[in-house]
């Protein structure tokens, strides 16, 4: 105190014989006087004139000095961690960061982060935010503490901080990371992982030759996310061996559908071949990876039909509308292995492959499907027709769908083509159908209500009719000749001559 008066009656400090003397320089030897000053001072300027040139072990340390802090105001307390620093930071950094810590709330982060940025500290920064950033919701204390970390080349911390915190702004901190450069890029990579970067962040890692990086990520990280980096390397024409190496490390653990979907859509589908035959071999069943080996195969010609013939897993739907512009005739192989009705039907009628739609018709023996292609509005009913008198039954159609189909002509009531369908199956002597007797019938029954002309033509030739049952409706159809005939052929002479005698009025006959 009376070196203090001295001082502040302008003594110019010079209270021993006259020589300059700093009232501190020989602070050691005063011992706990300081400590004393201290607790008596109330003025901030008289405090701050102590702290910054006093050692803290002459203080007491961090024994003394922590409480003390807290009986000054908060903003002398501040003012007197600035100048602490400001004199001495590597005598005072560590008691300065027991009391931020100590007081954190009441001087609030804010103020300390500054007061640790204005001396460029990141050593208290880093040690500081460490201590309140498990236990603080503040974004910027989190985003500090990543900074901090970083320039202090904690790694780990910039790693744990970057995987668990909830709290950190994800676009400043991908920022951050991707300007500091760090010579490990895990953080950034779990930061652009968790919040839907990975686009952005395969660019930067390409940019930047940093493809063990992209490496590690998907086979480390998050191989769920494969399918959005190989996308984004085919969007910035990387070299397709390297793709096709880091689709092959990801083996199983990868989306196919999604891997899948992003190289299709960009027209690179080939580039999968060794990794979806490689899971083909491995025992995968899922329909996507046999979708694109399917499409592969068609695109390269790589016989792609007796693949839709005979495989199992494929989607025949999905597959069938590739190729429709592509190769409809494998179109309909897809279809066919499918039972895809409407759009075999619908690329048959397209690309004029009636003769192939007929076939299935015929083979499909579905009655609601005949009626659906049997309509009089069929633009294509004609040519399908056609397509199945000449060419959809042969000897090797079983006998129950040849019966669908003409019961499928008899109930679209189209007479004269199913004339010309029965004539096609049984006046071929060729033709297993040709000694059918309910064939034979219905053809010459059919003949009598469509084109009585041919009646007598079709007895004569035919010979396994029900001559009974022919005869009596050629009766009520008033064609005597034709009831006369049927008995007569097949030796019913007493029914013949009641034709002659009853019907004809012909007894010299």
């Amino acid at each position: 105190e009376g070196l203090r008066g001295q001082r502040a009656s302008g003594d110019d400090r010079r209270p021993f014989g006259g020589q300059s003397v700093d009232p501190f320089a020989h602070h050691g030897d005063i011992g706990g006087l300081f400590q004393r000053a201290l607790e008596n001072y109330s003025d901030i300027a008289d405090i701050t004139r102590i702290l910054p040139s006093v050692p803290p072990a002459n203080l007491g340390g961090a024994d003394f000095l922590v409480p003390y802090f807290g009986k000054i105001s908060i903003e002398g307390a501040l003012a007197a961690l600035d100048q602490m620093l400001a004199a001495n930071l590597r005598q005072n950094l560590q008691v300065v960061i027991q009391i931020a810590t100590k007081y954190s709330e009441p001087f609030t982060p804010q103020e300390l982060i500054a007061l640790f940025e204005k001396h460029k500290s990141v050593e208290g920064l880093f040690f500081y935010l460490g201590s309140i950033v498990n236990f603080s919701q503040d974004p910027d204390v989190h985003y500090k503490y990543i900074e901090a970390a970083s320039k202090a080349n904690q790694l780990q911390e910039v790693t744990r901080i970057c995987r668990d915190s909830n709290c950190y702004d994800p676009e400043r901190t991908k920022n951050f990371l991707k300007e500091a450069q760090l010579p490990d890029q895990l953080p950034l990579i779990i930061v652009c992982d968790r919040f839907d970067f990975v686009d952005e962040l395969t660019r930067y890692l390409y940019a930047n030759n940093m493809m063990k990086y992209i490496e590690i990520y998907i086979r480390q990280v998050n191989a769920l996310r494969a399918p959005l980096v190989i996308g984004t390397l085919l969007d910035l024409d990387a070299n397709e061996d390297t793709v096709r190496e880091l689709v092959l490390l990801v083996k199983d653990a990868c989306p196919a559908q999604e891997l899948i979907d992003e190289v299709e859509k960009r027209s690179r589908l080939k580039l999968l071949r060794p990794w979806l035959e490689e899971r083909a071999g491995a025992g995968a069943t899922d329909a996507a990876t046999f979708n694109a080996l399917a499409k592969i195969y068609v695109e390269t010609s790589n016989s792609p039909e007796e693949f839709l013939k005979t495989n199992e897993f494929y989607e025949p739907l999905v597959v069938g509308k590739f190729c429709e512009k592509r190769e409809p005739l494998l179109a309909v192989v897809a279809y066919t292995k499918g039972t895809c009705d409407a759009e075999l039907i619908a690329v048959t009628n397209e690309n004029s492959l009636y003769k192939d739609q007929a076939r299935y018709l015929v083979a499909r023996a579905d009655a609601d499907l005949w009626a659906t292609v049997l309509v009089a509005d069929n633009e294509h009913r004609r040519e399908l027709i056609d397509a199945v008198v000449q060419s959809a039954l042969t000897t090797k159609t079983e006998p129950e769908k040849v019966s669908v189909a003409v019961k499928a002509f008899m109930d679209a009531e189209l007479p004269n083509e199913l004339i010309e369908l029965l004539e096609k199956i049984v006046l071929d002597d060729s033709g297993r159908f040709a000694g059918n007797r309910n064939l034979q019938t219905l053809l010459i029954i059919t003949a009598v209500k469509a084109d009585t002309s041919r009646v007598r033509e079709y007895i004569e030739r035919l010979d396994k009719f029900v001559p009974v049952q022919i005869a009596n409706i050629c009766i009520g159809a008033h064609l005597y000749e034709e009831a006369f005939l049927a008995f007569a052929k097949l030796d019913l002479n007493v029914e013949a001559v009641d034709v002659l005698g009853n019907y004809l009025k012909d007894l010299e006959r």
